[in-house]
């Protein structure tokens, strides 16, 4: 749905409409791009915010996102004074408020500000907004050495370890450790049980010579 400057929004039971017929019904779940597509206007809740830190904020409804920074929306102040990366809707979908760079070991790809991505472990799919319309794009050789380069921060991340910070994948080698473990003290219990079946002897009982009278 395409918002222009001039157009208003209507609120109604906790549902937001575009103009007074109340016809076009807005998809909370996305914010609207406004100024140019270089900002973001949510109306959730329920999206959560990303810090460059990585530390998850709780988003409110009412405030625009622009190149990390958060605004209120009716006083066009600072909300508060995080750097913010990434915006998570409630379908684990990803908006980048800063430009990425991904290089992986044949390509390099730029995935602009404000696109909407979907990270996986095996792949990027994104859409980024061209001349007011969403263009489809995707990355299929990325991996786990691949790395990702926030831009105007300067900080750059392995995939693995980009996508460890977002909690999309978790460290298995402390799992397999544990599972391994597990199952090694299992094996030396099991082997402990047996060797104790085998050094446990009855003891001979002798029947004591019957005297005679």
């Amino acid at each position: 749905m395409q918002v222009k400057d001039q157009d208003s929004i209507y609120e109604n039971l906790n549902s937001y409409y575009l103009g007074a017929s109340k016809q076009d019904n807005i998809n909370l779940n996305y914010p609207i791009y406004v100024n140019n597509s270089l900002a973001l206007y949510n109306l959730s809740p329920k999206v959560t915010l990303i810090t460059d830190e990585f530390q998850e904020v709780q988003g409110y409804s009412g405030t625009t996102l622009t190149s990390g920074e958060l605004y209120n929306s009716n006083t066009l102040q600072r909300a508060d004074y995080y750097d913010y990366i990434l915006l998570k809707n409630t379908d684990n979908l990803y908006i980048n408020t800063k430009e990425f760079k991904i290089k992986t070991n044949l390509n390099e790809y730029t995935i602009k500000m404000n696109s909407i991505i979907n990270f996986t472990r095996e792949f990027i799919t994104f859409y980024t907004l061209k001349n007011d319309e969403f263009v489809y794009d995707k990355i299929l050789d990325v991996d786990e050495s691949s790395t990702i380069t926030i831009e105007d921060y300067k900080r750059t991340y392995t995939y693995k370890e980009f996508l460890m910070n977002l909690g999309i994948i978790r460290e298995e080698t402390n799992n397999n450790q544990e599972q391994n473990n597990t199952t090694e003290n299992e094996t030396k219990e099991e082997e402990t049980k047996n060797e104790t079946k085998n050094t446990t002897t009855t003891p001979e009982i002798k029947e004591e010579p019957k005297k005679k009278k």
